[in-house]
């Protein structure tokens, strides 16, 4: 009797057991084959010693074979616990926190994406742009320039003073006036020597100040009236594009700090001021001005007479960072202006470094950039921002090298004295009314490098600063906790 056909339901059981079972009987087959060939091998090997080896305590598959990995939540947890309750200190609605490893692992987080008034960390964003878009080597340029024949040292025709945005520019008299040295500056004295070498005794004309390589707007729209005053203790010097002593006509001898210390006159118009004292340092060294001194723009073709290039701009940045140099920020902001769209603005500087940090995803929507000091409370940046700036600038390169030391140099030098944090902490400080930060990196006590920011924008700034201070040292222990040999396998013996 010829057998009954399989319905269905019988064939589709067959199928997936074939289906099931197929690849692990293949795969079996194929370890069966490779011991054999492997047995057979060893036959033909010489015998070797035996060598006694510990067993091990630890299972080959327990969770104390991935150390490394349960290490660093054990860590992170025990540095919380340190820095939890110093946050606590802090408006928990307004301030933020992020501390993370070199390679941007989080250890520590609260808020880090609230956009805040950053205050004067905003020059941080300000130092990478201008880093990003000019390069560590650029220089300033300022001139001395004319169209006219030179006679037996005879200029006959005006000369042309070309400013060059030098941020620092200055006379040695008004470098040694600050608190902190020595100071970052490109001596205007070079000019009169180039002169000097030239041969230049008399200008037949006018010596004509040129600022126009930025705009004539002297201080920013979005920061509060105080700050425009142009009387007090200013803590911007006026905008120019040839700016002599940060634009200040008259300031202490000694003393000063670049946040304001003592009144201090802002010229009207910087560039007809720088042009005023160099043509008394011109008159001083003996080279006479038959014109006067006018501010305009040079003429499109010019020949040198002299020139004077600033520090390379890693160290103006740095000068910049170290002592929260407003002015300089927002005459760094106008060159990536100039850079980027030939616009002298600091319009044109902001949406540069806006489009950056989006660009290279640091920021999102929230961030709000109207100025390149921070001096405007319009301004909002994450902690999450600054963290990813320091680390994408890096611990060894320029802008890390420009920040200010814990306890040694520029804005740092007053802070965490007496503590573990003294030239271990390198950080931007930042203070406004009921606004304080300080953002950076610590060199922990073990050895590693973490990157860290805190912004709060509500309470006592004294009060907040010190709390950064505690903070900023309580990093210090880092990675605190279980050790990878205390979680590793253990072997007997």
């Amino acid at each position: 009797m010829p057998g009954r056909p399989l319905d269905n339901s019988i064939v589709h059981r067959i199928a997936y057991l074939g289906r099931l079972l197929g690849i692990p009987l293949l795969c079996l087959a194929v370890v069966i084959f490779a011991l054999g060939r492997a047995d057979a091998a060893s036959r033909d090997l010489p015998e070797q010693p035996q060598v006694d080896q510990p067993a091990p305590v630890t299972p080959v598959l327990s969770a104390r074979r991935i150390a490394p990995a349960l290490a660093f939540p054990a860590r992170a947890a025990t540095l919380a616990s340190h820095v939890g309750p110093l946050m606590a200190g802090l408006s928990g609605d307004a301030s933020c926190a992020l501390v993370t490893t070199q390679i941007s692992v989080p250890i520590y987080a609260v808020n880090p994406d609230m956009a805040l008034i950053p205050a004067s960390n905003q020059k941080l964003l300000t130092a990478y742009t201008a880093l990003a878009v000019l390069g560590p080597e650029y220089r300033f340029h300022t001139a001395l320039t004319t169209d006219a024949q030179v006679d037996n040292g005879v200029v006959q025709g005006d000369v042309y003073l070309i400013g060059g945005g030098d941020p620092s520019l200055a006379t040695p008299d008004y470098a040694a006036s600050f608190i902190r040295q020595p100071q970052v500056f490109t001596d205007v004295n070079g000019l009169i020597a180039g002169l000097q070498a030239a041969g230049v005794t008399r200008v037949q004309g006018a010596l004509v100040a040129d600022g126009t390589r930025y705009d004539d707007q002297r201080y920013v729209d979005a920061w509060p009236a105080r700050f425009k005053s142009g009387v007090g203790e200013n803590p911007s010097g006026p905008l120019s594009g040839l700016n002599l002593n940060d634009g200040f006509t008259k300031y202490p001898t000694e003393g000063q700090h670049f946040g304001g210390s003592g009144t201090r006159t802002a010229a009207g118009d910087p560039a007809l001021a720088t042009g005023q004292t160099v043509s008394d340092l011109m008159k001083a060294a003996g080279i006479t001005i038959g014109g006067g001194v006018r501010s305009g723009k040079a003429v499109p073709v010019t020949n040198p007479l002299a020139a004077v290039d600033s520090p390379p701009l890693a160290d103006v940045v740095g000068g910049m960072l170290r002592e929260s140099d407003n002015t300089a920020a927002e005459l760094l902001l106008k060159e990536i202006g100039v850079a980027k769209s030939a616009q002298g603005t600091t319009a044109a500087g902001v949406a540069v470094v806006a489009q950056l940090l989006t660009q290279q995803a640091m920021a999102g929507p929230e961030l709000v950039v109207l100025d390149g000091s921070g001096l405007s409370d319009g301004d909002r940046v994450t902690c999450a921002t600054f963290v990813r700036v320091l680390t994408t600038a890096g611990p060894d390169g320029p802008l890390a090298a420009g920040l200010p030391v814990a306890g040694q140099s520029g804005t740092l030098a007053d802070r965490f004295g007496g503590t573990a944090a003294v030239g271990a902490v390198r950080a931007k400080t930042g203070t406004l009314s009921g606004v304080s930060a300080l953002s950076g990196w610590a060199t922990t006590q073990p050895g590693a490098k973490v990157v860290f920011s805190f912004i709060t924008n509500r309470g006592d700034e004294e009060a907040m600063a010190a709390i950064e201070d505690q903070l900023a040292t309580a990093l210090l222990a880092y990675p605190e906790g279980p050790s990878l040999a205390e979680l590793g396998p253990k072997t007997a013996g």
